[in-house]
């Protein structure tokens, strides 16, 4: 592979020329209705995300990512700065949910942000049907983070990278 052609921007930053990176991602939810425990206020248990496709470690690329939830939640602003990058909850309403991707300092680019859906129902699934509490309702969004004319180190090291699986979590 040869070496891309370098050239200094503005903020003498050395970039690749007319060089373009593309990182898969998915963005999703997971939701499990309480069934019997369920409440009011709590009808749901769900879980939001940003994980590499295959479930590889973003870590090499992503520093922390920010989840804006509903204002209705005591803390509506979470951080995650750890893999696995995800927010676990409860409740009662489907709402969109900021996902604010902060990069690692060498990536020297904004955070990427993508709105995502909160989804407790499956299509044609109506609230205050009855769901069954061991089938998820998954809603993911294939996104990408495209990087054009990255830093030429970024360049260099995202084309050398090799992806690492995440060591699953244990049971709960």
């Amino acid at each position: 592979m040869a070496a891309p052609q370098a050239f200094v921007d503005a903020n003498n930053v050395v970039r690749a020329k007319d060089c373009e990176l593309v990182i898969p991602i998915i963005v999703g939810t997971i939701a499990f209705n309480m069934g019997k425990k369920a409440t009011d206020s709590s009808s749901h248990k769900w879980t939001v995300y940003v994980r590499g496709v295959d479930n590889e470690d973003l870590s090499y690329l992503v520093a922390k990512v920010q989840f804006d939830l509903h204002q209705t939640f005591a803390v509506p602003t979470r951080y995650v700065e750890v893999q696995p990058f995800e927010v676990h909850e409860q409740g009662w309403g489907e709402f969109d949910i900021g996902v604010h991707i902060h990069f690692t300092v060498d990536v020297g680019e904004n955070p990427v942000v993508i709105h995502h859906k909160l989804r407790l129902y499956d299509d044609g699934e109506q609230v205050g049907c009855k769901q069954d509490p061991k089938k998820p309702v998954v809603f993911e969004s294939f996104e990408q983070l495209v990087f054009s004319e990255p830093r030429l180190e970024l360049y260099t090291r995202l084309k050398q990278h090799i992806p690492v699986p995440l060591t699953p979590p244990p049971p709960p």
